[in-house]
């Protein structure tokens, strides 16, 4: 049997303090934040990981031992879920039909500490669909019909945006 088609075995759930202590290992081992895909930054990733278990292993030496993969589930785990929370904020913060504004979202500690490695992600999300973008006029063609009479559609191109 291959890696693919072997199921993976359940393990128990992080404690408080064991989320804790991922979050502040991670932090310290910024490296596995990178979202770039360059062939020397996966290995030292990977690396990165390795080291993160086994200092989060060394933390906790009387719970059941974590792999990286398992750690690395459980920080997508607490990076999506504050991803998701932000993410319905934007929502309601763009709808229309009056009341009050949404409130932002609130953590616990953990959390903050989560959304505070994530900000950058954070703030892409916020910031993707702004109006700092102005429509650049586009030049009128300077090709001429050859049968002036004939009926013509007038098909407009799609506006070109410039962002800061």
């Amino acid at each position: 049997m291959d890696a693919l088609s072997t199921p993976r075995e359940k393990s128990s759930s992080l404690s408080h303090e064991q989320k804790r202590t991922l979050v502040n290992l991670i932090a310290v081992n910024k490296v596995v934040l990178d979202k770039s895909d360059q062939y020397y930054l996966i290995s030292k990733k990977r690396e990165a990981w390795e080291k993160i278990a086994e200092n989060y292993n060394a933390a906790h030496p009387i719970a059941e031992m974590k792999t990286s993969q398992q750690l690395k589930r459980a920080w997508e785990y607490l990076r999506n879920r504050v991803k998701s929370d932000f993410a319905t904020y934007s929502k309601k913060k763009r709808q229309t039909g009056g009341g009050p504004p949404p409130t932002p979202p609130k953590y616990d500690p953990l959390l903050e500490a989560v959304s505070s490695l994530v900000k950058n992600e954070l703030l892409f999300s916020e910031y993707q669909y702004d109006n700092t973008c102005t429509e650049v006029p586009t030049p009128p063609s300077s090709a001429a019909s050859p049968y002036p009479d004939a009926f013509e559609t007038h098909i407009s191109a799609p506006p070109i945006l410039m962002c800061r």
